[in-house]
């Protein structure tokens, strides 16, 4: 256990005979009126886009509830900032919004060190001023995955919720809307809904100098057009998962992300995982670009050091410049990888300001992942924030008013229309689409996120295994099987997965 989880956790004692002094005066609709003065510390990992709602947001539930002060931390590092306050003796927050995948990883620590206050019974209370219920208010399959419950499963089916996601981004299938379009109007592609229609997309890609196809006045490597390309391994992330949920269900999927033994138990999907990597084998083969051609345009593109490379950002100049048709990934990724990152050189600097005039003018379409089959089902991956009440708070009830509030309309579509995320309401996405002030393609990305039927799929949502050296989801597991998409697996890939699978789960058995 860290230092950081330890010095909270030691805390409980004191907590949990306080608790009464702050959990008096709770109702069905989170009034807070009347009661003595309390305060609420809320931390955030901050993100500059949202600077003016969180002010806001302050001022407006303190208006709300007389009596209670409200102190929002938005930091870089909101594990020193915790660190500091805790030896200090100003103790642990009482509301947390945190991604996961951090690399001071604390969300994962809470997680690990069973640090987090159960909401189940939270999921039932009516949010703030309305009379629906939490539960009821948010979009369907945001609930009972292990983005809310990361306990839950084969060693582990503890089914309460102890986070809820707040600032979700989609991410599918990015597309030229100059080659493709719903219903295949004016001579352009059919937009598939399964994987086979999208292979069969090769007969109107085609190769060099074919009649009738895409290529076929093209002159040489510089010239072609490519039906699929990568531009970063988050995309990558996201379209492995959502691929393995179509052919084997959204259990399977998330057995995988619990390093369970779905590889070889045909009671575990076994099978028809397999079946999935071959469909992510075929579409590399057939219609990604070669290897030995000059460019890498269509390859996947791994960037160890977390910043866009030259190779990622010649993938989404493809992209832009009409040779890539489709391209995983989400508006927040897309516009992410064209900021100015430390350590860009001048020329990528250049590069980025051309590439986001193209983009402010590129015809971008949006759908959520294909379904495997006729009756498979859609999912688009979806990564998220959490937001969470640490076991330490002493202040509970008034941290789950603040909740309750958070995902109220007026509060959810204030935060929906302040960056790229949104809140996973029916009333936040109704709100991106008629206001005047949300980007053109936000409004295409979320109009299309969920809809047909589509799910979220919480795809970076891995269960921990701290202890093992290589035992997390981006190296031990998907390092493994991402060069399926690049044509590079050994004979024995499926081996290797099923050992560090194994040491991860046996670290999470241990840890629990």
């Amino acid at each position: 256990m860290n230092k950081i989880l330890k010095t909270i956790l030691l805390l409980l004692t004191a907590a949990v005979l306080t608790a009464g002094a702050s959990a008096c005066g709770r109702n069905k609709n989170a009034g807070g009126g009347g009661q003595a003065p309390r305060a609420l510390k809320v931390v955030i990992a901050k993100a500059a886009a949202e600077e003016e709602f969180w002010k806001s947001a302050k001022d407006e539930f303190q208006n709300k509830h007389p009596g209670v002060t409200v102190t929002i931390e938005r930091v870089t590092s909101p594990e020193g900032l915790i660190e500091d306050a805790v030896l200090a003796g100003q103790g642990t927050p009482d509301v947390l919004l945190l991604p996961v995948g951090r690399s001071a990883r604390l969300t994962e620590r809470y997680i690990a060190d069973r640090a987090l206050h159960g909401l189940t019974g939270l999921l039932d209370r009516n949010v703030y001023g309305e009379s629906v219920t939490l539960k009821e208010k948010l979009l369907p399959g945001f609930l009972d995955t292990l983005a809310s419950n990361p306990y839950q499963g084969t060693h582990l089916p503890d089914r309460t919720a102890y986070m809820l996601p707040y600032g979700v981004s989609p991410r599918g299938l990015l597309y030229n809307g100059a080659y493709v379009d719903a219903d295949g109007a004016g001579g352009k592609l059919r937009l598939p809904s399964d994987f086979g229609a999208f292979l069969n997309l090769r007969q109107n890609v085609g190769e060099k100098g074919e009649a009738g196809t895409l290529n076929a006045a093209a002159t040489g490597p510089a010239d072609l057009i490519y039906l699929f390309g990568y531009a970063a391994i988050a995309d990558a992330e996201s379209f492995i998962t959502a691929t393995v949920a179509t052919y084997a269900g959204q259990s399977a999927a998330e057995k995988l992300l619990s390093y369970e033994p779905v590889w070889t138990d045909p009671d575990q999907g076994s099978t028809k995982i397999h079946s999935a990597f071959k469909e992510l084998g075929r579409i590399n083969k057939k219609f990604t670009g070669d290897a030995s051609a000059q460019e890498d345009v269509g390859k996947f593109v791994y960037n160890t050091d977390g910043r866009e490379n030259d190779g990622a950002l010649k993938n989404i100049e493809a992209f832009l410049n009409g040779r890539i048709i489709f391209m995983p990934g989400g508006i927040e990724s897309l516009i992410g990888a064209l900021d100015e990152k430390p350590g860009d050189n001048d020329a990528n600097k250049i590069k980025k300001a051309e590439l986001k005039q193209k983009l402010a003018a590129f015809d971008l379409g949006f759908t959520p992942y294909f379904k495997g089959g006729a009756d498979g089902q859609r999912y688009t991956a979806v990564e998220s924030r959490q937001i969470y009440i640490p076991k330490a708070s002493q202040n509970k009830a008034l941290a789950e008013d603040f909740l309750l509030w958070l995902f109220s309309d007026s509060v959810a579509a204030k935060y929906s229309l302040n960056g790229f995320a949104v809140t996973p309401t029916q009333n936040a996405l109704d709100s991106l689409a008629v206001s005047a002030e949300t980007d053109k393609h936000r409004k295409t990305v979320f109009a299309s996120a969920f809809s047909g039927g589509a799910r979220p799929l919480h795809y970076k949502f891995a269960k921990l295994a701290l202890a093992v050296t290589e035992g997390n989801w981006s190296t031990a597991y998907l390092g493994k099987f991402v060069p399926t998409l690049k044509g590079e697996n050994s004979s024995n890939w499926i081996e290797a997965l099923e050992i560090n699978g194994a040491r991860c789960r046996a670290d999470i058995l241990t840890q629990n």
